[in-house]
């Protein structure tokens, strides 16, 4: 694994761990609020993400025009897939859905920003 690789890994190592831990928290807190499907859920994200970002990164040494092309097409598989994710969690479970989607839109935007953040850094040391 290269660089990038390797910092991106360990950091979302470490968010998918403070993630857990939050999550634990506010299971025991409030139970009401608590599924079945989080922590499974949580580890769905750190893992595609984990995936999305090595492909991205990997692509990211090569032309431009490619990298674009690679980027727009793992974004819109990889927000489909978490579409269908969802509305398969949505059908299938019979827990607080509203508390399910509040879970999954939360664990979207963390992931989501990490891998802006270390997209966007990979893209200016491209253009130095």
């Amino acid at each position: 694994m290269k660089q990038p690789q390797v910092k991106f890994a360990l950091q979302l190592l470490a968010l998918t761990l403070i993630l857990g831990v939050v999550q634990w928290q506010l299971n025991q807190t409030n139970p009401r609020l608590a599924i079945n499907d989080n922590f499974l859920m949580l580890v769905f994200f750190a893992v595609s993400g984990l995936v999305v970002q090595g492909v991205l990164l990997k692509f990211s040494e090569r032309k431009g025009a490619l990298f674009v092309r690679v980027f727009i097409v793992t974004t819109a598989l990889k927000f489909m897939l978490y579409l269908a994710v969802l509305i398969g969690l949505l059908l299938y479970s019979s827990e607080n859905r509203q508390s399910l989607v509040l879970h999954f839109l939360v664990y979207y935007l963390v992931f989501t920003a990490l891998e802006t953040r270390t997209m966007y850094g990979v893209i200016r040391k491209m253009k130095a």
